[in-house]
């Protein structure tokens, strides 16, 4: 189909119930939205206008697990949803799979996306050990979103002597500019990431924490946990709030707006 759309620059699919394998290799595609599929593999193997690339309440085949394999995609600036589920989903930068303590290289950079969006279960520990090797991956990030998932059981807590000994993580330290944190639970794997962040992140502006659906935590108990926390940066807004619908906002062919792919919230940056 792509071969026979030369011009083509946004596919979009949606509700597909049949397991796929997504090879992107088009010399005219620019955004691609993938919503609510089951999906196998999506491999950008050759895309060098892609600027977008947008995976929404991905399903993974049934005993298997998806494989985002990120080739020549030299204009991808957005990409979403990564998710860091070390029993269903694999991230392949080039031709190395990136797992907890991959050692970053060259090879294994996307130096071009500035908004990246994770979905981690923070308390499951061997998922929340892969973000150090994930961020590494994308140096140049300014914006990152960070949902929050529900794990089946804990499996581990990490507290912020494991993020600080993890060595420094280049986007937080000197680029990630605004951190959104979606579907807060407040336990204590997500705090201990959260002040961490702040503690590292020398150029970040703006916070802001959404709380989760029926969630009985407070806004004021995360401001609190929040107050006495060193901040490496000058923060202008620290914002928590309560949980907002999101579904359904998706559907308007090829005007995306960042919030409407990602179906977060429209804050004024969410452009």
């Amino acid at each position: 189909m792509l071969d026979r759309s030369p011009v083509l620059e946004t596919l979009c699919l949606e509700g597909n119930l049949f397991t796929l394998r997504l090879r992107l290799v088009s010399q005219s595609l620019r955004c691609v939205p993938i919503i609510g599929s089951f999906l196998e593999e999506i491999f950008v193997v050759n895309a060098p206008l892609l600027e977008r690339l947008i995976n929404l309440e991905g399903l993974t085949p049934e005993a298997g697990c998806t494989k985002v394999k990120i080739g020549h995609a030299p204009k991808l600036q957005l990409l979403a949803y990564l998710q860091l589920d070390t029993r269903n989903h694999v991230l392949e930068v080039g031709n190395t799979i990136i797992k907890a303590g991959t050692r970053v290289s060259p090879r294994t950079m996307v130096t071009s996306v500035t908004v990246l969006a994770l979905e981690v279960r923070f308390g499951v520990r061997n998922d929340a050990k892969m973000i150090p090797s994930v961020l590494g991956c994308f140096p140049n990030v300014e914006t990152l979103y960070i949902k929050s998932g529900q794990p089946d059981q804990s499996t581990g807590k990490l507290n912020q002597k494991f993020w600080h000994d993890s060595g420094a993580i280049e986007c937080i330290r000197s680029r990630i500019k605004r951190l959104i944190f979606h579907d807060f639970q407040g336990g204590r794997s997500e705090l201990a990431f959260l002040k961490y962040f702040v503690e590292s992140a020398l150029m970040l502006k703006q916070v802001v924490i959404l709380l989760s659906a029926g969630s009985t935590l407070a806004a004021e108990e995360v401001h609190s946990k929040m107050a006495n926390v060193k901040r490496a940066g000058e923060i202008s807004l620290m914002l928590v709030t309560g949980y907002s619908d999101l579904e359904g906002r998706y559907k308007r062919g090829s005007e995306f707006s960042l919030g409407e792919l990602f179906s977060l919230m429209k804050f004024p940056w969410a452009k």
